[in-house]
């Protein structure tokens, strides 16, 4: 009876002590115990996964595992093969493996329970193909669940991990001593979580106009686009800003109702070799319709004209251009126009989004894509020629002499 009363006093004590403690503590010290309803459920709600304070751990397993130091393949356990927390939900891990075919997923928390690979949680196993002995980076996003490896993604390196700087920033909270122009003071880092290139920044921005670019780094050494691209915002809006590290193309999601008053000129485009902008290709016979296209963002303009001049007779006229289609995240201005006479003609693309404009022309080097500007763009280039004309026949087997007098200048000091 004694014993037996001990025992039920003993109960009553762990009971109170128990229920004395914090929900975590609790868990902790059931779990000590071997009790599987320390929060008198029968669950454990407070586990690994949901509780912030305690660590994931985020391990590289598979067939690739004894090549990097541990003892064993395909174990979520191991520590020779745990991620590295970069921060922000990155994992990395860099290893030197040998020529071979290797698959491997991700295990977290040193089991089986939650693990990915091709597709998601609980997804096929991923295969790496190595020709010779390579250093691999692997790169796994606790946010987002994507996975790589640098034999086809690079990442930006993390001292020049892009950051949003301009006007925005004091307006958004991130820096507000420098009027937003330091880079070295920017905390809106941009970060490419789903490993497409694309590096994303997401804020709420409150109504207003803005100018902004991103930096590379925390210097000026590198930054895009080459003009500051311009944000009018029409109330308050949660925006997300990209930064596409192949093309360097820099753009936002926002998309408001109406117009802004602003042309995204980072997002014009035209390319004389390309015929979705431009046919015929090349020289074309005077009579000839020729139709030209200017890509935009989509809903960003109001008005698009095209600008086109005859060098040879010095006339020139403006065709007003039509949206024809939307492809993608861009929409598409047409204006077609038939050259009568014979000459070299230029070219332009004057956009309006309400009482603002930009030009688009050519840039320095000459053929394909151009650049945009404020305003006095170059001339694309378009040889209009006379199909009746014949070449001489004394001309055809001819040959041409061509003298630079220039060349032939004295020089005193070796004759």
């Amino acid at each position: 009876m004694i014993k037996k009363a001990r025992r039920m006093l003993s109960l009553v004590l762990a009971s109170v002590l128990l229920l004395a403690l914090t929900p975590f503590q609790a868990v902790a010290a059931a779990n000590e115990t071997g009790s599987s309803s320390a929060l008198g459920n029968g669950e454990h709600r407070w586990t690994a996964e949901s509780t912030a304070s305690q660590p994931r751990t985020i391990t590289l397993v598979g067939n690739l595992q004894d090549e990097l130091g541990h003892t064993a393949e395909w174990d979520p356990g191991a520590l020779a093969t745990r991620m590295h927390d970069e921060g922000n939900g990155l994992y990395t891990f860099t290893g030197t493996l040998p020529a071979g075919t290797y698959e491997y997923k991700i295990a977290v928390n040193g089991s089986w329970d939650e693990n990915y690979g091709a597709g998601g949680r609980n997804g096929a196993n991923l295969v790496l193909k190595l020709d010779r002995q390579t250093e691999v980076t692997f790169y796994y996003n606790d946010r987002t669940h994507a996975i790589a490896d640098s034999t086809w993604y690079t990442a930006i390196a993390k001292e020049k991990q892009p950051r949003l700087v301009g006007t925005v920033l004091p307006a958004i909270g991130y820096e507000g001593e420098n009027n937003g122009w330091t880079p070295g003071t920017s905390t809106a880092l941009l970060t490419d979580d789903d490993f497409d290139s694309v590096y994303t920044f997401t804020a709420r921005v409150p109504k207003g106009s803005y100018e902004y670019k991103i930096v590379l780094g925390n210097n000026w050494n590198e930054s895009y686009p080459q003009e500051n691209a311009r944000l009018t915002v029409l109330e308050t809006t949660t925006i997300t800003f990209f930064f596409n590290a192949k093309t360097k193309e820099v753009y936002t999601d926002y998309n408001p109702n109406g117009s802004d008053g602003v042309v995204q000129k980072d997002r014009l485009k035209h390319n004389t070799w390309d015929t979705l902008y431009r046919q015929p290709f090349g020289a074309v016979k005077a009579g000839t319709k020729v139709t030209l296209r200017l890509a935009a963002k989509k809903g960003d303009l109001t008005k698009a004209d095209v600008y086109v001049k005859n060098a040879t007779t010095g006339t020139a006229k403006v065709y007003t251009m039509e949206k024809v289609g939307v492809l993608g995240d861009d929409e598409y201005w047409e204006a077609a126009f038939t050259p009568s006479a014979p000459g070299v003609y230029g070219y332009k693309f004057i956009a309006v989004d309400a009482g603002m404009k930009a030009e688009y022309g050519e840039d320095t080097k000459e053929g394909q894509w151009g650049r945009a500007v404020d305003k006095n763009a170059e001339l694309f280039q378009l040889t209009v020629y006379d199909p009746n004309y014949k070449t001489p026949d004394w001309m055809k087997e001819a040959v041409v002499y061509q003298i630079f007098p220039d060349r032939f200048f004295k020089n005193k000091k070796l004759d």
